[in-house]
């Protein structure tokens, strides 16, 4: 069984020594190392090579955010996933921008924790379901306004707005072939022809990109 590796990064030692007791039992998840800091954690990084670093937004010197740009920069192969109190639109635009992959609220349950885990390590999105309705409302307040580039100047065809929509909404292509029709292998084409035609390498990079340009438009699934 191929583990899923830990980083784990928070100033508070009681959210780090938390957080190891919730895993601690899991079998395919397995924490390297953590750190106090921002710093320490990029020393720790290249040494653990770390599937994931779980990393709290709020800290001394270099926060979150700033870290997750850090290590997607650095290590583009490591996973970011931001637990944090913050929940403010604000925050969630910004950590989503710096490249993170997931983003928890420190209210969630042991369940969506270790699920959102398992996701991000397959190389999949995961947000908290809050987290998830303040991207959807950004994408709806883009497409109201129109402040978008269109799908043509992207050459977007239809059935790629429509993949993009659900990998937007946190889909894998197994779920996407699923929900479409199409084989797994169909839809990963897709993803693949999205990312190439957008300049982008990761699906962090096509949330990104679709928020930041307003892609998505109704014409995509409910």
């Amino acid at each position: 069984m191929k583990k899923i590796r830990l980083v784990l990064v928070d100033n508070h030692q009681v959210i780090i020594e938390g957080l190891r007791f919730l895993i601690s039992h899991e079998p395919d998840i397995v924490i390297e190392g953590e750190a106090s800091n921002s710093q320490e954690a990029l020393g720790k990084i290249p040494v653990l090579q770390p599937d994931i670093v779980i990393t709290d937004l709020s800290m001394p010197e270099m926060n979150g955010i700033e870290l997750t740009e850090v290590v997607r920069e650095r290590f583009p192969n490591v996973h970011v996933l931001i637990l944090s109190r913050h929940e403010e639109e604000a925050y969630v635009k910004k950590a989503i921008g710096a490249g993170a992959t997931g983003y928890l609220s420190k209210n969630i349950s042991k369940e969506e924790l270790v699920q959102a885990i398992r996701e991000v390590g397959k190389g999949n999105l995961y947000f908290h379901t809050r987290i998830a309705q303040i991207i959807t409302t950004e994408l709806a307040v883009g497409i109201i306004k129109g402040t978008g580039q269109s799908a043509e100047k992207k050459n977007l065809t239809k059935r790629e707005l429509e993949i993009l929509k659900l990998i937007v909404d946190g889909y894998n292509s197994a779920q996407i072939g699923t929900k479409l029709l199409i084989s797994k292998n169909t839809a990963e084409n897709h993803r693949t022809n999205i990312m190439r035609k957008l300049g982008v390498n990761n699906t962090a990079g096509l949330v990104k990109f679709a928020l930041k340009n307003n892609l998505i438009d109704d014409d995509g699934p409910n």
